[in-house]
């Protein structure tokens, strides 16, 4: 690793962002260095302060199902909701549920 590469990795990790990631199928991924670059660009020379100004209870990680806090697998499709229409009417929260109930009669997750 060169220390050019190097420096942008702690500056990333100063900042919060990751420099890889696991795709689909579990295998892990470099994020390219122009990405990176970029990120560090947006997020300018204080990137880091607003991790440490907020309260400590907001820092908190995302929500994660159970499932997959020791490493489970789960699918569900994501899906535009106007997409989802009946013949009685267009994107409704029933045209929703319908399908989430039927995603999940396949094996689909539920959050």
């Amino acid at each position: 690793m060169s220390s050019t590469h190097a420096a942008l990795e702690r500056a990333c990790a100063l900042a919060g962002i990751e420099t890889s990631y696991r795709d689909v199928r579990g295998v892990r991924r470099e994020v390219p260095e122009a990405s990176l670059r970029a990120l560090l660009a947006e997020f300018g020379d204080d990137a880091d302060e607003w991790r440490r100004s907020e309260p400590l209870e907001t820092q908190r990680p995302c929500y994660l199902p159970e499932p997959l806090k020791n490493g489970g697998r789960i699918w569900g499709p994501a899906v535009q909701l106007y997409a989802l229409r009946s013949q009685r009417n267009w994107a409704s929260e029933t045209s929703a549920t319908c399908f989430s109930w039927s995603s999940s009669g396949r094996g689909a997750a539920q959050a």
